[in-house]
Protein backbone atom coordinates (compact mmCIF):
# COMPACT_ATOMS: atom_id res chain seq x y z
CA UNK A 1 0.00 0.00 0.00
CA UNK A 2 1.16 3.48 -0.80
CA UNK A 3 0.75 6.49 1.49
CA UNK A 4 0.77 10.18 0.63
CA UNK A 5 1.20 12.93 3.20
CA UNK A 6 -1.48 15.44 2.17
CA UNK A 7 0.26 18.17 4.18
CA UNK A 8 2.92 18.12 1.46
CA UNK A 9 0.45 18.35 -1.45
CA UNK A 10 -0.26 21.69 -3.10
CA UNK A 11 -3.00 20.50 -5.47
CA UNK A 12 -4.40 17.47 -7.26
CA UNK A 13 -6.13 16.88 -10.56
CA UNK A 14 -7.43 14.04 -12.69
CA UNK A 15 -5.46 13.16 -15.82
CA UNK A 16 -6.61 10.81 -18.52
CA UNK A 17 -4.67 9.65 -21.55
CA UNK A 18 -6.82 8.86 -24.54
CA UNK A 19 -6.72 8.51 -28.29
CA UNK A 20 -9.19 8.74 -31.14
CA UNK A 21 -9.97 5.47 -32.92
CA UNK A 22 -11.27 5.68 -36.46
CA UNK A 23 -13.52 2.88 -37.65
CA UNK A 24 -16.03 2.34 -40.42
CA UNK A 25 -18.76 3.37 -37.94
CA UNK A 26 -17.02 6.67 -37.13
CA UNK A 27 -14.53 8.05 -34.66
CA UNK A 28 -14.59 7.34 -30.94
CA UNK A 29 -12.40 8.17 -27.96
CA UNK A 30 -10.53 5.32 -26.23
CA UNK A 31 -9.17 5.93 -22.72
CA UNK A 32 -5.82 4.25 -22.10
CA UNK A 33 -5.01 5.53 -18.61
CA UNK A 34 -6.62 7.42 -15.71
CA UNK A 35 -4.50 8.90 -12.91
CA UNK A 36 -4.87 11.18 -9.92
CA UNK A 37 -1.98 13.64 -10.21
CA UNK A 38 -0.44 15.33 -7.17
CA UNK A 39 1.72 18.45 -7.16
CA UNK A 40 3.80 18.99 -4.03
CA UNK A 41 4.49 22.23 -2.18
CA UNK A 42 8.21 21.40 -2.37
CA UNK A 43 8.94 22.19 -6.00
CA UNK A 44 11.98 19.90 -5.98
CA UNK A 45 9.60 16.91 -5.71
CA UNK A 46 8.24 15.65 -9.02
CA UNK A 47 4.49 15.37 -9.58
CA UNK A 48 3.14 12.04 -8.43
CA UNK A 49 0.66 9.87 -10.35
CA UNK A 50 -1.74 7.53 -8.56
CA UNK A 51 -3.04 5.14 -11.18
CA UNK A 52 -6.75 4.32 -11.28
CA UNK A 53 -6.90 2.58 -14.67
CA UNK A 54 -4.41 1.36 -17.26
CA UNK A 55 -5.47 -0.42 -20.43
CA UNK A 56 -1.95 -1.88 -20.75
CA UNK A 57 -2.74 -4.37 -17.97
CA UNK A 58 -5.12 -6.30 -20.18
CA UNK A 59 -8.45 -6.01 -21.86
CA UNK A 60 -10.13 -4.22 -18.96
CA UNK A 61 -13.22 -2.11 -19.44
CA UNK A 62 -13.33 1.39 -17.99
CA UNK A 63 -15.99 1.24 -15.27
CA UNK A 64 -16.25 4.57 -13.46
CA UNK A 65 -12.54 5.09 -12.82
CA UNK A 66 -12.57 8.51 -14.51
CA UNK A 67 -15.35 9.77 -12.24
CA UNK A 68 -13.67 8.14 -9.22
CA UNK A 69 -10.40 9.98 -9.93
CA UNK A 70 -12.32 13.26 -10.35
CA UNK A 71 -14.09 12.70 -7.03
CA UNK A 72 -10.81 11.92 -5.20
CA UNK A 73 -9.25 15.03 -6.72
CA UNK A 74 -12.13 17.10 -5.32
CA UNK A 75 -11.72 15.47 -1.88
CA UNK A 76 -7.95 16.01 -1.81
CA UNK A 77 -8.22 19.64 -2.95
CA UNK A 78 -10.95 20.36 -0.41
CA UNK A 79 -8.90 18.71 2.37
CA UNK A 80 -5.66 20.54 1.62
CA UNK A 81 -7.45 23.88 1.23
CA UNK A 82 -9.15 23.62 4.63
CA UNK A 83 -6.01 22.39 6.42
Amino acid sequence: ARQVNLAEVQRSWEADTNRVITSKDGDYKKTDQVELMLTYRDRSKKDDALEFYNQAYGNMTLMGELRLAEKWSEIVNRTITSA
